[in-house]
């Protein structure tokens, strides 16, 4: 690792409030696969995966302790909230983290480090390495600094929370196709109720049920978002 790289990583740790007793560990939390793929180095891909179960356990741990009498159902939409794309790339983006990222050659390659995904994974990739060097409750203490702000909002106050228009701002900003197929759940007129189907580049990543249409396609969307994180 060079001086000007290490250098930049202790900028880093100034702006995270952690400092790395392995630093080559931020290294690689910060490094895309497109660098990686010309350098031969590891990309920050499987801190990523390790970050994602951290922040996910954490999440969940303190709307458990906020709720204690609320169901699995409030439970899971308040998580979709905080962990998010692009609540988790708004806040790497404020903290301006996504300079220090190394990433390929070429103007596409710039591009793709300035997605609201790659900063998405950032935040969990450090996430990951933090818990690699510090272990689980440092980990667990930077999800909580810097998310203090959405894990102390009050999820029990209804909102006019849009789901689906957040699924659909998460989906298009990684590059992919959303689409809805509703249907009703019987044969009455009108209908007692309705399922709704949402696909992601033809796939299938939620379901839900409501009295609308619009429910239904809501609650599918609150489903797709916690499978995006």
């Amino acid at each position: 690792m060079t001086t000007a790289r290490l250098k930049e990583l202790r900028s880093v740790e100034k702006i995270i409030g952690y400092t790395f007793k392995n630093p080559a560990l931020l290294d690689e939390a910060l490094t895309h696969a497109s660098y990686a793929n010309e350098h031969g180095v590891k990309s920050y891909e499987r801190l990523e995966f390790l970050g994602d179960s951290v922040l996910g356990m954490t999440v969940s741990v303190e709307l458990m302790k906020k709720y204690p009498d609320k169901d699995e159902g409030f439970l899971t939409k308040a998580k979709a909230q905080i962990v998010s794309g692009p609540t988790l790339a708004s806040h790497i983006e404020a903290l301006g983290i996504v300079l220090f990222v190394m990433h390929g050659a070429g103007k596409a390659s710039a591009e793709v480090i300035e997605s609201a995904k790659v900063k998405e994974d950032v935040f969990e990739s450090i996430t990951g390495a933090i818990m690699q060097d510090g272990g689980l409750e440092k980990a667990v203490e930077f999800v909580k600094r810097h998310l203090k702000d959405v894990l102390e909002k009050d999820y029990s106050v209804k909102s006019n929370t849009d789901f689906k228009s957040g699924l659909l701002e998460t989906v298009t900003k990684r590059g992919g196709e959303c689409h809805f197929e509703s249907l009703p759940t019987d044969d009455n007129f009108p209908p007692e109720g309705y399922i709704a189907k949402v696909y992601i580049d033809g796939e299938i990543f939620g379901t839900g049920k409501g009295k609308s249409k619009k429910k239904a396609e809501q609650a599918a969307s609150a489903e797709a978002l916690k499978k995006l994180k």
